[in-house]
């Protein structure tokens, strides 16, 4: 009997003490509210912290655009290409010495180039470009004769400076696709290499080359529409266009055509000019293409 009694009063202890121990063992009522918010707060700063990466990228692309041609262009000319949308500013100056060997040549040194580059890209398939140029810190000396009466019996020399800041391009590129695109307004005549990247980063020696400086008219611009892309996933690269043309008239024997360069001031367009540009990329680092 005693035993009966010890195992009834064992059962109802336990009886009693079960919900104690379920109490104990279970989580209270506020212990997963609590791990959700904690759960959701570290989700949070992680979304937060991608989120600074990301405009800090944004910051970053926009402050540093990339350094790299653009349909043959100068890396610097081609700076509006790289932004999303915007304003885009760019440039490059030449300060040049010249210790002559020779006695009867006087050294020099000359601001000889400053440029900027403005463009505007409007959206993704409309971007305007344009260049200003000063030469020889924005004016050139010249001689000029004057006579002291009508039949110039007596006449003296004098030099004089004349302004030399020129729009070296200044055109509206309508990018329809890749391989079509229509440009219009004074630009770069696609003859040569160096006419369309003559920046000084991009050849080897401190003048640009004579071939394209004399035989090509190096920096030559005409006010016309281009029609140029890069197919085949810029294997080729193409260029055909009608431009106002260059006035026979100042062509010699001394400079050839290089007199004959309108530079998209008070042009004649009474007859066309047609030019055709194709360049092929076989391999990488190697262009082939004629004009």
């Amino acid at each position: 009997m005693k035993h009966y009694t010890a195992y009834a009063l064992a059962a109802l202890l336990l009886w009693l003490a079960g919900p104690a121990l379920l109490l104990a063992e279970d989580p209270q009522p506020d212990e997963p509210q609590r791990r959700t918010e904690t759960r959701r707060a570290r989700e949070n700063t992680e979304r937060l912290s991608i989120l600074e990466e990301e405009i800090e990228k944004m910051k970053l692309n926009r402050a540093t655009k990339k350094y790299e041609s653009y349909g043959g262009l100068g890396p610097a000319a081609s700076g509006v290409y790289h932004v999303d949308e915007g304003l885009s500013w760019g440039g490059y100056g030449e300060i040049k010495f010249r210790d002559y060997r020779s006695d009867v040549k006087t050294d020099e040194a000359d601001v000889h180039r400053f440029i900027l580059y403005a463009g505007y890209r409007f959206n993704d398939w409309i971007v305007l470009n344009s260049e200003i140029e000063y030469e020889h810190a924005g004016f050139a000396t010249d001689s000029v004769r004057e006579c002291s009466d009508s039949t110039c019996s007596s006449a003296s020399t004098k030099s004089v400076n004349e302004s030399e800041v020129f729009v070296e391009f200044a055109y509206l590129d309508f990018k329809f696709a890749p391989w079509f695109q229509v440009a219009a307004g004074l630009q770069l005549v696609p003859m040569g290499i160096t006419n369309y990247m003559h920046e000084p980063t991009t050849f080897y020696t401190v003048e640009r080359p004579q071939t394209e400086s004399n035989l090509i008219p190096s920096t030559w611009r005409d006010i016309g529409i281009l029609i140029h892309g890069e197919p085949l996933q810029g294997l080729l690269r193409y260029k055909v266009g009608v431009l106002t043309g260059m006035r026979g008239s100042k062509f010699s024997s001394s400079s050839w055509i290089r007199g004959g360069r309108t530079k998209g001031s008070e042009v004649r367009s009474e007859d066309l000019a047609y030019v055709a540009a194709l360049d092929v990329f076989p391999l990488e680092g190697l262009m082939v293409g004629g004009s």
